[in-house]
């Protein structure tokens, strides 16, 4: 399955989030992804307002029904101020470029042999 923008929100268009007319509560910030690890499970967006990078980790981006994003994408968040900078407490908008489908996070195939119980299987067969 694809990551949907707004599919975990049930908000409006990501067009409108993105162009900043949605109406929202608290501090919001535009930007790009600047890089994002899913391994790490965090990542910086670069604020278009100049006011320093914005961490978003993995529990953010999950919540908008994400596993990864890819750098480049345009995004809207809703933002707050910790000691160590601005962290993306929401995402309010999500568009990825050229129509890249980033993972999601998902069962493993069941169809395969090599799958029992939702772990791979060290058998070959």
């Amino acid at each position: 399955m694809d990551c949907q923008p707004g599919a975990a929100t049930g908000r409006g268009s990501a067009e409108a989030a993105l162009s900043g007319t949605q109406d929202t509560t608290g501090a919001t910030v535009a930007g790009r992804v600047k890089w994002y690890d899913a391994g790490k499970g965090y990542g910086f967006v670069v604020a278009e307002d100049g006011q320093g990078d914005v961490l978003l980790h993995a529990n953010v981006l999950r919540a908008w029904g994400c596993a990864s994003v890819t750098e480049g994408s345009r995004v809207r968040l809703e933002v707050q101020k910790t000691e160590k900078g601005r962290q993306a407490t929401r995402i309010l908008a999500l568009e990825q470029p050229n129509g890249f489908r980033p993972a999601r996070d998902a069962a493993p195939p069941t169809s395969s042999p090599r799958w029992r119980s939702g772990r791979p299987s060290n058998r070959r067969g």
